[in-house]
């Protein structure tokens, strides 16, 4: 007997939502040449942008915010692509903090993993769990409601709770959970 496993449909944009170009905005490119070169030679300003492990980063960074933004079900790929003003430069800036933040770690594997990652690890759950929201008049009333149990819960008093604990151990939200 055959079992007919049907193909999900990918929901992913093709192309990073930041560029190397971008990152240099956020951070100063003698810094990001230097996280890219394995041979001590930095990379130069120039040449950041068409990098392979600088694409690589934010192609990674980029896949992320997908993830929390679909699980979310607040967003499409074509929402994050639509954006626009300071959406916009906020989820360029978030991708480029994400993949700068993974080339730290990179450099130090065994290491603590670098702040900077960790706090925008924390901005996705937020926009994942509708705390934090990009600038769409459909989602401006994301995270009311009967989303929110009490106001003066905060995402870390959520977090400590064995609820919070099995949510980021099964890689759900607590919306679901509810």
């Amino acid at each position: 007997m055959f079992w007919a496993i049907a193909v999900m449909t990918p929901a992913s944009s093709d192309s990073a939502y930041a560029t190397g170009t971008d990152c240099i905005k956020y951070f100063d490119a003698r810094f990001i040449g230097d996280l890219l070169a394995d041979d001590g030679t930095r990379v130069a300003a120039g040449s950041i942008a068409a990098d392979a492990k600088m694409v690589a980063a934010l192609e990674a960074a980029s896949g992320e915010v997908e993830s929390a933004a679909l699980k979310g079900a607040r967003y499409r790929v074509a929402d994050l692509q639509a954006m626009t003003g300071m959406s916009l430069s906020l989820l360029k800036r978030t991708v480029c903090r994400l993949a700068i933040g993974a080339l730290l770690w990179r450099r130090n594997p065994t290491g603590p993993k670098p702040e900077m990652l960790a706090d925008e690890e924390e901005r996705l759950q937020a926009l994942q769990m509708g705390i934090r929201i990009f600038g769409f008049e459909e989602t401006q009333d994301a995270g009311s409601g009967s989303e929110v149990v009490d106001q003066a819960v905060t995402q870390a008093d959520v977090s400590r709770t064995v609820t919070g604990q099995a949510c980021r151990m099964f890689n759900t939200s607590l919306n679901e959970v509810r």
